[in-house]
């Protein structure tokens, strides 16, 4: 079983996740502290991330989040920011309208697109077929 504080801390992830809560994400550390959590981690990262931004360094989640939406639909469905030195990356998991689940990794600094994991990734740039009837 898991300790009290996992549970308190998942639900609220989780509760992020299904409502669509993710403008609250630049808040989040501010919420952990509330609730008498220790920082993890990916808090740090994020914190470097949004001073990166304030500095020009790097590009705002909300245009990499904004650019997946438009480029692949569906909806977000987690966020990770990792920063590796200087750099930053952002990741994101998109369910997307037929049910798969892709995972994207944007650099940071340029907000370009370098990876795309995921099932079937061919149809995703592929035409539509024409129905038949």
């Amino acid at each position: 079983m898991n300790p009290p504080f996992m549970r308190r801390s998942c639900r609220a992830w989780h509760a992020l996740r299904v409502t669509g809560l993710f403008p609250a994400l630049p808040r989040l550390p501010a919420l952990l502290l509330a609730a008498g959590l220790a920082l993890p981690a990916a808090a740090r990262d994020q914190d470097r991330a949004q001073e990166a931004v304030r500095r020009g360094e790097a590009v705002p989640l909300a245009q990499v989040t904004a650019h997946a939406l438009r480029t692949f639909g569906g909806r977000v469905i987690e966020v990770e920011i990792d920063g590796k030195g200087r750099r930053i990356e952002y990741e994101l998991e998109l369910l997307l309208d037929d049910g798969r689940v892709i995972e994207l990794t944007y650099e940071g600094r340029t907000g370009s697109l370098t990876e795309i994991k995921g099932q079937r990734l061919e149809t995703l740039f592929a035409p539509p077929r024409p129905e038949r009837r």
